[in-house]
């Protein structure tokens, strides 16, 4: 049921307030996702470039192992880096964080404008619905990866956490 038209309802302010709750959980959780695609980036390059190292090194001298134990481990390792592109996922990731990251501000802002009644009911619950619109295009880009639940909940945990605090 709409509040007055000066001043949002009950339900509008639990809906933005967990508009905002749900960006900031986002914008940590892909945040989050992009830091351990990095890492996990770099941690097969620096295998992919131990072993390959060590090929030549085995190649060239006599160590007792043969150059090829650790030339099948490189053709693993870079087969796996190929294949799993975690550079791309971190660039991916990170542009999710950035785009909700926009959506959490726009909804803090229109939080703090509701709240100090500058915006009416109608106002309020029309901004609301365009921030909303943003969202689709990003869960739609969102889709091909897989969700981590655990680190989903802890990032959902630290923003209700924030915006209780705030």
């Amino acid at each position: 049921m709409p509040g007055t038209a000066d001043t949002p309802s009950a339900d509008l302010r639990r809906e933005l307030w967990n508009a905002r709750v749900e960006a900031d959980m986002r914008k940590r959780y892909f945040a989050r996702m992009a830091q351990r695609a990095h890492v996990r980036d770099r941690v097969l390059r620096v295998a992919v470039f131990f072993t390959s190292s060590v090929t030549g090194v085995t190649a060239a001298t006599d160590l007792g192992v043969g150059p090829e134990w650790f030339a099948f481990v490189t053709a693993l390792l870079a087969a796996a880096s190929f294949t799993l592109d975690f550079g791309a996922v971190a660039t991916k990731h990170t542009g999710f964080a950035v785009a909700w990251s926009r959506i959490y501000q726009d909804t803090l802002d229109l939080w703090t404008e509701s709240e100090q009644r500058v915006l009416a009911y109608h106002d309020v619950r029309a901004a609301l619905r365009a921030i909303q619109r943003r969202i689709e295009p990003i869960d739609q880009q969102s889709i091909p990866y897989r969700v981590n639940t655990q680190v989903l909940t802890q990032c959902f945990e630290q923003a209700e956490a924030y915006a209780f605090a705030q």
